[in-house]
């Protein structure tokens, strides 16, 4: 059967895009962050063309390129949370101590991947706390610092670590193509040392006038 795509100047299907295929061979080593990629041949044009529809992946090779971005999400992730602890580090048994880890803001990540530049839109979705004592609680809010938007009361005096972890969902793009391709799961990142909270009792003194 006559390939009507290779011989054609347009293609049958008329919403369909034809395309012509470059194709670039690359060395990667992904035990570095980020991944050092080597070039082992330019792009040079490939006999032919192809039509591909608008459902369809814009470019041969695309599809590589997007796969090692949704495993190594991961690895390419955002900071680790800052933890604030107010007030600290003594806080009152019976008492609401108030928690912060940054902000809720999207960041932005590059990398390189397979020889291609990546622009990742990284969104925090939900912070992951413990408290040190038994208790957890998972938020949608990082907490703001001054105020008990999280907070926890303790009720028993001890010293306690504390953690939290930040849920990242991510979007990203692939320079040279206009399609924004959603990150499957989430990345998930945790502090990167636990804060300490000194817990003591209130002790009231009779003070003579």
């Amino acid at each position: 059967m006559q390939n009507l795509c290779e011989y054609a100047t347009t293609c049958p299907d008329p919403l369909d895009t034809r395309y012509w295929v470059y194709v670039q061979r690359v060395q990667v080593d992904t035990r570095t962050d980020p991944d050092t990629t080597t070039v082992l041949q330019d792009w040079q044009r490939q006999p032919g063309d192809v039509c591909l529809g608008p459902e369809e992946v814009a470019e041969p090779g695309i599809g590589e390129v997007v796969n090692a971005v949704q495993t190594g999400f991961t690895r390419k992730r955002p900071a680790e949370p800052q933890l604030v602890i107010q007030p600290n580090p003594t806080a009152l048994v019976n008492v609401d101590t108030g928690f912060s880890a940054g902000t809720g803001e999207p960041v932005q990540l590059t990398d390189t991947v397979l020889g291609f530049p990546i622009a990742i839109t990284a969104t925090p979705e939900r912070w992951l706390w413990d408290f040190g004592d038994g208790t957890t609680l998972a938020t949608s809010s990082p907490g703001r610092a001054g105020t008990r938007e999280v907070s926890h009361r303790y009720t028993r005096v001890g010293d306690y670590a504390v953690t939290v972890a930040v849920e990242w969902s991510g979007t990203f793009t692939v320079g040279g193509f206009a399609q924004v391709f959603p990150i499957e799961g989430v990345a998930v990142v945790p502090v990167a040392a636990p804060g300490q909270v000194q817990v003591r009792e209130a002790r009231t003194e009779l003070v003579d006038q």
